[in-house]
Order: structure tokens, then C-alpha cells, then sequence
């Protein structure tokens, strides 16, 4: 079920499941659900977002460039301030979802942990990797192929619980 009547753009972003290096592929669609759209403004940016009780936090100011990679650092804490532990969820201790604002444009990058195998985020011939080996920090790789307003939705596992974070994000 859509949560209102509108454009939506469909994702499918697949790893298939072989021996080599995963090569990924996305398959898109666009489709328009009946029904009232009010189109609504993205949030500014902010460098806090509370979900379910925990804290992510976004430790400097982000100053992104379109087709450089770069790296945002990111402080999760739960609910009683201490550092949140990820759990591997579908190889990566978090995921990266990126989309740029009117167009719908489409990144994913991984947080991997150190020797996770297959676990790589890759961009025409760039590798985006990010990284975390301390409980409660990520390093999440960003390398968006345009300029724009992108909304970066970071996913992860805590407690059993799967977190969605989201932020606003100006890439020049």
C-alpha cells in the first residue's frame, strides 16, 4: 500500500547471489498512484535525527561535490546514550540509500566491516566503501554522480531493530 496518491519511482537493487565479486544491477520503474498529492518540501539540512529512541548524529559539516567521493561520519547511540552496536544486515553493518530531489536520481553505498568479504560499494570505477570497527561510529561513503538536494536515507540493525535514519544532503 502507497501512503498517498502520487508519482512514485520503484527500485529494485539486486546482488545475485554467486562466488565472484557481487556486481550489482538496479531495475527502475515509475508509476502513479490514484488519489490526492499535496507534493511536500524536503526537511533542511540537520546534522541530528532521532529514530525509535536512538541518536544519529552527523559529526561536521558536510562539503560534498558531485563525482567526488567523500566521506560523512556519523555517531549512533541508543536510547540510554551509549553506543549502538551494529548487527551485519544483508552483508553490511549499514546501507547507504541516496536520492536527489526532482529526478529521483539513485546511489547505495555500504558500511562494511573490516575484512567483511564482498562487501564493497562501487561507482563507474570508483570504490566507496565506508567503514566502522567502534561500536556506535560509521563512516559512510557518499559519491552521488550529479549536483543537487539529495536525501540520504542510513539504514542499519541495532538490537534487532532496523533503523532508518534520513538527512538532507546539498551536493554542489
Amino acid at each position: 500500500l502507497f501512503p498517498s496518491g502520487g508519482p512514485y519511482r520503484v527500485v529494485i537493487d539486486v546482488y545475485p547471489q554467486q562466488t565472484t565479486p557481487q556486481p550489482n544491477f538496479q531495475l527502475f520503474t515509475r508509476m502513479q498512484v490514484k488519489g490526492a498529492y499535496t507534493p511536500q518540501p524536503l526537511p533542511p539540512p540537520q546534522r541530528e535525527v532521532r529514530v525509535d529512541g536512538y541518536r544519529f548524529a552527523l559529526r561536521s559539516e558536510p562539503r560534498l561535490r558531485a563525482i567526488q567521493a567523500a566521506f560523512l561520519s556519523f555517531t549512533v547511540t541508543g536510547p540510554n546514550g551509549a553506543p549502538a552496536h551494529f548487527t551485519p544486515w544483508y552483508g553490511a553493518l549499514a546501507h547507504a540509500i541516496f536520492f536527489r530531489k526532482g529526478s529521483l536520481d539513485y546511489f547505495h553505498t555500504h558500511v562494511c566491516a573490516p575484512g567483511a568479504p564482498n562487501c564493497t560499494s562501487l561507482l563507474g570505477g570508483a570504490k566507496v566503501t565506508g567503514t566502522s570497527s567502534t561500536p556506535g561510529k560509521l563512516s559512510v561513503g557518499v559519491l552521488v554522480p550529479v549536483a543537487g538536494t539529495w536525501r540520504l536515507f542510513l539504514q542499519c540493525l541495532v538490537d534487532g531493530r532496523l533503523l532508518t535514519a534520513p538527512f538532507t544532503l546539498r551536493v554542489r
